[in-house]
């Protein structure tokens, strides 16, 4: 078993793209796809597991679309790549990493140090609903601003 990054649009990349559509029932939409990174687990030549990251500024994180094929599922596999997902984010100077869970999934991602946040809400793209809770883990403790002031210090209004 081997994680990877696919190179974008090809031929594993578009493998991980129907892998998704296939488990998770999304439509695949290109325009996003160009500013995801996709993590995909191969056995044997075969992508059998798939997951998007989406890094956004100040230092997150966001893993979107988890899915590993329904015939290899207790295998690890995506403990494994949530895994090489974190040590590139690590790799990044990444501070937190933040996803969005099936309920099911939540004990999964418990197991490897996420906690619940903010609340559960429906997901009603592509005519479907499902229940998604949000979910975060730090990666590195913050001894530094995540984000460059928006204000200079002393611009900001004096309150009495």
């Amino acid at each position: 078993m081997q994680i990877t990054i696919a190179k974008p649009f090809g031929k594993e990349h578009v493998a991980a793209m129907t892998l998704r559509q296939d488990v998770l029932g999304t439509i695949i939409d290109v325009k996003k796809e160009r500013k995801v990174v996709t993590f995909i687990a191969l056995d044997d030549g075969r992508v059998v597991g798939t997951a998007s990251l989406q890094l956004y500024p100040c230092k997150v994180a966001r893993i979107r679309q988890v899915a590993v094929s329904p015939d290899c599922r207790g295998k690890r596999i995506g403990q494994k790549m949530i895994q090489a997902i974190e040590d590139h984010c690590r790799n990044l100077n990444y501070k937190y990493v933040i996803l969005t869970s099936r309920v099911q999934a939540v004990p999964f991602y418990q197991k490897m140090d996420y906690t619940t946040h903010f609340f559960t809400f429906a997901d009603k793209n592509e005519n479907r609903s499902v229940n998604l809770i949000w979910m975060k883990k730090v990666l590195q403790p913050l001894c530094e601003p995540m984000c460059e002031p928006i204000m200079e210090e002393q611009q900001y209004p004096e309150f009495d």
